[in-house]
């Protein structure tokens, strides 16, 4: 093996049932404890799971290491990373990018300090929804700590820019509900779907801003409002998603090309934002 690689790794089984163990008997008291008191590596885990926690694989990859912020978590060390680890890990077949075994050795060993910074430990859910896939696993994907950095990248790579093929995961990231709601609904697994969506919302964003008063529009879509039925807050990306799923609903979402997805989305996006400018 080459000085410059490294091979990858994933959590056991038994040491994953085990934390999950502690999870749902323990309300997670005692791996909450464990890690409120190693925050610098997870050495202590081989004493809590009594058992192997974790196995050498052939796969290697680069070697790399992630940044920390300086001051707690960082939206700008965030987008940062989510490039260091596509771009290191992107050559890796999809069933070992999907395993929960491979991003839990990611989360509590290789990148466990940035996880720790940039998803603290502070209820008996964090672990089990952003460090393991309690909630499934196309849930668990898009909860989890690292593997959502990966997949934020993976849905909005935009190739054929050669000047900035991350032009729309950087839009993306500055605002965690664009993220966040163009990349949960079912239909956001398709690439398409997704960067179509962007592009309209970048050039609306864009035009939007050339004028105070349109920015000021733009930004009262983008906070939203609450709903009449309850306290839960919509706002333009979650309307737009709503929308643009109720659209699909009666489509073959295969047969949509991304220009269409484009255009679908940029009238949405009008209408939305007049919805929440009246």
């Amino acid at each position: 093996m080459m000085n410059n690689e490294m091979n990858i790794k994933f959590m056991t089984y038994d040491a994953i049932n085990t934390i999950k163990n502690d999870i749902k008997k323990n309300n997670a008291e005692n791996v909450n404890k464990a890690i409120e008191s190693n925050k610098e590596n997870s050495n202590w885990l081989e004493e809590f799971c009594g058992c192997k926690v974790f196995e050498e694989r052939k796969n290697k990859i680069p070697q790399f290491v992630l940044k920390l912020a300086k001051d707690g978590n960082d939206s700008q060390v965030a987008y940062d990373n989510a490039i260091i680890l596509y771009e290191n890990l992107n050559h890796l077949p999809r069933y070992i990018l999907t395993d929960e075994r491979f991003w839990a050795w990611m989360n509590f060993d290789f990148g466990y300090k940035y996880a720790l910074q940039a998803m603290p430990i502070t209820s008996k859910s964090t672990v089990g929804n952003m460090y393991l896939f309690m909630q499934g696993q196309r849930r668990g994907i898009f909860f989890g700590v690292l593997s959502r950095l990966y997949f934020w990248v993976d849905l909005t790579i935009d190739e054929k820019n050669v000047e900035n093929r991350y032009h729309l995961t950087k839009f993306a990231m500055e605002n965690i509900s664009r993220i966040r709601n163009i990349t949960w609904r079912a239909n956001s697994s398709e690439k398409h779907i997704v960067r179509g969506m962007l592009k309209a919302l970048k050039e609306i964003s864009e035009e939007y801003s050339q004028s105070l008063d349109k920015k000021e529009q733009f930004r009262k879509a983008e906070v939203g409002k609450n709903k009449n039925t309850g306290s839960k807050a919509e706002n333009l990306y979650t309307e737009l998603t709503r929308r643009f799923s109720l659209y699909c609903s009666v489509r073959i979402i295969d047969a949509i090309s991304e220009d269409d997805v484009y255009e679908i989305s940029k009238k949405l996006t009008y209408e939305i934002i007049k919805y929440f400018n009246k």
